[in-house]
């Protein structure tokens, strides 16, 4: 059974979990803290936590023009071309965009990893 089990993860999806984000937007943020790693190794790891995170339903894709409520869930088949090019679509010219956002599951894991990481600060 997979499960999260790193550091990298938690922070992906808190770079995520209060809106709608292009996937080059969490990959930027997360890449100032991995610096130690080449940009190859950088989207091998990242494409890695993706399909994971994915996989356990803690996020979801959403295309919409807005984003402003009338964007739908699509499901997607995460292969590494559709990752490359999500990942370089900084640029869109596209009415619709592919966004990523974290599930209400994600929501709840992050809330009870906050309150552990409360507690063990006390």
């Amino acid at each position: 059974m997979k499960k999260i089990n790193e550091n990298f993860e938690i922070l992906f999806l808190d770079s995520i979990s209060d809106d709608y984000y292009n996937l080059w937007e969490p990959y930027s943020e997360l890449k100032r803290f991995y610096k130690n790693f080449s940009e190859e190794n950088f989207k091998i790891k990242f494409s890695k936590v993706i399909r994971n995170l994915y996989d356990l339903e803690m996020i979801s894709f959403y295309k919409g023009n807005l984003f402003n409520r009338e964007e739908k869930e699509i499901k997607l088949n995460l292969t590494k071309e559709l990752l490359s090019k999500l990942l370089s679509d900084w640029k869109n010219n596209d009415e619709d965009e592919i966004r990523i956002t974290t599930t209400k599951k994600a929501d709840n894991y992050l809330q009870l990893q906050h309150k552990l990481k409360e507690i063990g600060n006390n």
